[in-house]
């Protein structure tokens, strides 16, 4: 996918700004309850797929839109930690990232 959309700005002659073919920045959706004693439940999530900040943001910004949760990514490991106040599922927390177009490649839960 990312190779199409790079050989079509190729050809167009316009170069994009970051890599996923979008020119605008990923505005990450901003976490209200930021006290991690609030969130007693860790998962660690291995991410396929993600390539710039603009993919990190989309993955962050799916995973935090359930409310009981609060997640960040980090894209050089590939990975996101999930804080959570209620215990999630690993299937609830891979559906959050069923439209994105990124993989969940493992769960580990942690206290």
């Amino acid at each position: 996918m990312y190779i199409k959309v790079y050989i079509k700005v190729l050809k167009k002659g316009k170069a994009k700004s970051t890599c996923c073919g979008s020119s605008a920045p990923v505005k990450s959706n901003k976490i209200k309850d930021r006290n991690e004693e609030h969130y007693p439940f860790k998962y660690h999530l291995g991410i396929e797929g993600m390539s710039c900040s603009n993919c990190a943001a989309r993955v962050e910004n799916a995973l935090n839109s359930d409310d009981d949760i609060w997640a960040r990514v980090n894209l050089s490991e590939a990975r996101a930690e999930v804080l959570s106040k209620v215990k999630k599922s690993d299937d609830t927390l891979k559906n959050l990232l069923d439209n994105t177009g990124y993989k969940v490649t493992e769960i580990s839960q942690t206290t």
